[in-house]
């Protein structure tokens, strides 16, 4: 079991600001960014940052290459809170099934404002894969 990190939630990547209204937000991560092509079940990939404040009202997963295998997807400590072990194959688009609407709600004394979402692999993918998670959030004024 390991724990990837996508390029949006590399330490020192800022959320995108907050501003009103609904606005869109994509991550992406390719098994080849680590030097190998192979995800085991059992891995976190860390795919990027939602701000405080953020509601996610809609999202979809996209995955292009790699062979059919099973995913969870969630944020911060839970890594199904958006889609609970979804099949996934090449050219699938697999839509957030679970807790969705989700606010991102941290402390107001916290340092860290923002909730990181992850992929939790259910199932191993053997050959070179790429994920892609597009989400839709709301901000009020």
């Amino acid at each position: 079991m390991a724990t990837l990190t996508g390029t949006a939630c590399a330490s020192g990547v800022q959320p995108r600001s907050i501003r009103p209204g609904t606005w869109n937000v994509a991550f992406s991560y390719t098994s080849s960014q680590r030097g190998q092509a192979s995800i085991s079940a059992g891995d976190v990939i860390l795919m990027g940052k939602i701000p405080h404040g953020a509601t996610v009202i809609d999202g979809y997963l996209i995955q292009s290459g790699g062979d059919t295998g099973s995913l969870s997807i969630g944020i911060d400590d839970a890594v199904d809170d958006l889609a609970v072990s979804q099949s996934t194959s090449d050219g699938l688009v697999v839509r957030l099934d679970h807790g969705i609407p989700y606010t991102v709600s941290v402390s107001d004394d916290a340092t860290i404002r923002y909730h990181i979402v992850k992929l939790g692999i259910d199932a191993d993918y053997s050959t070179t894969t790429t994920f892609k998670v597009v989400l839709t959030c709301t901000t009020d004024a």
